[in-house]
Protein backbone atom coordinates (compact mmCIF):
# COMPACT_ATOMS: atom_id res chain seq x y z
CA UNK A 1 0.00 0.00 0.00
CA UNK A 2 0.95 3.66 -0.77
CA UNK A 3 -0.05 6.51 0.22
CA UNK A 4 1.35 9.47 -1.83
CA UNK A 5 1.44 12.57 -0.57
CA UNK A 6 2.74 16.15 -1.68
CA UNK A 7 2.43 20.19 -1.41
CA UNK A 8 -0.37 22.15 -2.72
CA UNK A 9 -0.85 22.02 -6.42
CA UNK A 10 0.67 18.86 -6.47
CA UNK A 11 -0.70 16.49 -9.05
CA UNK A 12 -1.04 12.35 -9.22
CA UNK A 13 -1.52 10.23 -12.61
CA UNK A 14 -2.31 6.72 -12.35
CA UNK A 15 -4.03 4.15 -14.29
CA UNK A 16 -8.26 3.93 -13.83
CA UNK A 17 -7.84 0.41 -13.09
CA UNK A 18 -5.88 0.87 -9.88
CA UNK A 19 -7.94 0.15 -6.31
CA UNK A 20 -7.90 3.58 -4.98
CA UNK A 21 -9.22 5.50 -2.20
CA UNK A 22 -8.98 8.04 0.02
CA UNK A 23 -10.30 9.33 3.50
CA UNK A 24 -11.59 12.18 4.05
CA UNK A 25 -10.54 15.78 4.22
CA UNK A 26 -8.94 16.46 7.13
CA UNK A 27 -7.77 19.86 6.58
CA UNK A 28 -9.51 23.24 6.45
CA UNK A 29 -9.10 23.89 2.88
CA UNK A 30 -11.02 22.25 -0.04
CA UNK A 31 -9.94 19.36 -1.97
CA UNK A 32 -10.98 19.21 -5.58
CA UNK A 33 -10.55 16.01 -7.51
CA UNK A 34 -10.50 15.77 -11.57
CA UNK A 35 -11.02 12.66 -12.94
CA UNK A 36 -10.30 12.50 -16.96
CA UNK A 37 -10.64 9.11 -18.94
CA UNK A 38 -9.77 8.20 -22.23
CA UNK A 39 -11.42 5.64 -24.62
CA UNK A 40 -10.63 4.85 -27.87
CA UNK A 41 -12.99 6.20 -30.59
CA UNK A 42 -13.96 3.01 -31.61
CA UNK A 43 -15.01 2.82 -27.38
CA UNK A 44 -17.14 5.66 -27.12
CA UNK A 45 -19.55 5.30 -24.65
CA UNK A 46 -22.96 4.21 -24.96
CA UNK A 47 -26.28 5.10 -22.83
CA UNK A 48 -29.85 5.24 -23.95
CA UNK A 49 -30.14 8.39 -21.52
CA UNK A 50 -27.64 11.27 -23.02
CA UNK A 51 -25.82 12.76 -20.17
CA UNK A 52 -24.78 16.22 -19.59
CA UNK A 53 -22.12 17.54 -22.14
CA UNK A 54 -20.09 18.79 -19.18
CA UNK A 55 -19.65 14.76 -18.10
CA UNK A 56 -19.19 13.09 -21.24
CA UNK A 57 -18.60 14.98 -24.70
CA UNK A 58 -20.87 13.43 -27.76
CA UNK A 59 -18.21 14.20 -30.29
CA UNK A 60 -15.25 12.14 -29.57
CA UNK A 61 -12.28 13.28 -31.89
CA UNK A 62 -9.20 11.05 -31.36
CA UNK A 63 -6.60 12.78 -29.73
CA UNK A 64 -3.68 14.32 -31.87
CA UNK A 65 0.03 14.46 -31.35
CA UNK A 66 1.94 17.37 -30.18
CA UNK A 67 5.62 17.76 -30.08
CA UNK A 68 5.77 21.18 -28.13
CA UNK A 69 7.67 20.95 -25.00
CA UNK A 70 5.34 21.46 -21.97
CA UNK A 71 7.41 23.97 -20.14
CA UNK A 72 8.24 27.27 -22.12
CA UNK A 73 11.73 28.12 -21.87
CA UNK A 74 12.49 32.07 -21.34
CA UNK A 75 15.58 32.98 -22.35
Amino acid sequence: MVSPKGSAGSVIFFNSKVIHGSSINMSPFPLRLLIVTYNDVDNAPKRKKPRSEYIIRPVTPPLVVDDRPLVQEFT
